[in-house]
């Protein structure tokens, strides 16, 4: 996700990632390994137990544009990104050439 969108107070999608493994091994080595996190490899105390913040900095290898050919919102067309670094949520992105592409609100159904 990327930051909120002031129209809707919601957060955007960012974009689609063509491999998830960094993150998850980086997500994993920062948390706590606890009942909650199997996979995480942090013992220490301190370790965090949920909010894993990173900067994911990449290289859009196929564009979207946040809607199906019908004109639906559809994630899949979101913009996909390859080559990835997962860095410190504290290193800021150098550019964004593609802006993320901000979904409606969902909409309210009621009870099921």
């Amino acid at each position: 996700m990327t930051s909120m969108n002031p129209a809707t107070s919601n957060h955007c999608l960012g974009y689609r990632l063509a491999n998830t493994n960094r993150i998850i091994q980086a997500g994993s080595a920062v948390g706590k390994k606890d009942d909650t996190c199997t996979t995480c490899t942090n013992t220490s105390a301190s370790a965090p137990t949920k909010g894993y913040k990173a900067t994911i900095k990449g290289t859009v290898i196929e564009l979207g544009n946040g809607s199906d050919e019908d004109g639906n919102v559809s994630v899949d067309s979101i913009p996909l990104l390859g080559n990835i670094q997962v860095l410190d949520a504290s290193v800021g992105c150098e550019r964004t050439i593609v802006n993320p592409v901000c979904l409606p609100p969902i909409m309210n159904l009621g009870p099921f």
